[in-house]
Order: C-alpha cells, then structure tokens, then sequence
C-alpha cells in the first residue's frame, strides 16, 4: 500500500515526538541519536521547535506563494495572462509592455515561469512572424497573370494576403508592361 502525503507527514511527526520522548525518559541524547540515527543538530533544532511552539512547532511549515519577497503579485499575473490571450505577445514582448506602459519591471524568465504555471503553451513560431511577413511565407499567394496584348490582368484570390511585398511585385509588372 502506498503512502499518501498526509499519512508520511504524520508518520515524520510521530517520530520526531518519539525521539524526543526517549530523551526526555531516559536522558542520553547521544544515545538517542546513535538509535534514532540523527544528527544532534536535528534533536536541538527539533527540540527548540517543542519547547517553542508545543507539538505543532513539529509539524513541517510550507510556506506559502505569497510570503516570498520577490513573489508577482496577482494583478501582474492577471496583467500577464490578458496580454497573452487578447494579444498574443511573446514573453520579450510582454516584459516590454509591462514595463513601458505599467512602469511594472520584470524579467523575461519570469514572464515565462508564470505562463508556464498557469497552463499557458508557448506560441507557434512561424516564418511568417519570424520575418514579420505574417502569413505570406507560410501559404503561398495564388495570384494569376493573364498576359494579353493589350493589358495586364492581375487576379488576386486572396486579398487579405497582400501585403507590401506584394504591392511592390505588383508595381514592378505593371512597369514592365508599359
């Protein structure tokens, strides 16, 4: 049978009030630590907890997410999240964000932890982004050239794919044919 965590957690205090019970009765701590198989660090600092705090200064302390003090507070984590969802900036871009526009000062590897933490995947690399071309690179355009005597035709079927590139590949024909 497996150990849950509750039940290993109650089995260290248990022991822990068992060694300094035997202390206590019998007087030796050296023994104690020789039969136990701790150090006397461990005996004193677990004894200064007792007499401190009663058995519950045994009991292991974790602390919380909020206590350490360099911790992100929640609206920066809210702040973090909402930028990545409506506007789906990379961790670079965020921290750039947030510290010019919130006077909020962050690091990148931070940016990527909370992310990470709260389930967020990284975004695609593509070529497209990669060159700032969007989707240019990813799917090739289908333009058409009709080439008659009289006039260029150019038939775009796809008009949210033209972007600059394609305005001055447009441009160049047109020069050509005249």
């Amino acid at each position: 049978m497996k150990k849950t965590k509750e039940i290993e957690k109650y089995l260290r205090w248990k022991f822990k009030l068992r060694v300094l019970k035997f202390v206590r009765d019998h007087g030796s701590i050296n023994e104690a630590c020789e039969i136990f198989e701790i150090s006397r660090t461990t005996y004193f600092n677990w004894k200064r907890k007792y007499d401190k705090y009663g058995e519950e200064g045994l009991l292991r302390k974790k602390r919380d997410s909020q206590t350490y003090w360099n911790s992100i507070d929640k609206t920066t984590v809210d702040l973090i999240l909402k930028l990545r969802e409506e506007r789906k900036l990379g961790t670079w871009r965020i921290k750039w964000y947030l510290e010019r526009y919130h006077d909020i000062n962050i690091s990148e590897s931070s940016v990527y932890r909370t992310l990470k933490r709260n389930n967020v995947k990284p975004l695609r690399l593509s070529l497209g982004r990669l060159w700032g071309l969007k989707d240019t690179l990813r799917r090739p355009l289908d333009i058409t050239f009709k080439l008659t005597s009289s006039s260029y035709d150019l038939t775009l079927k796809k008009q949210k794919q033209l972007n600059a590139i394609n305005t001055q590949l447009l441009m160049i024909v047109l020069e050509l044919g005249r």
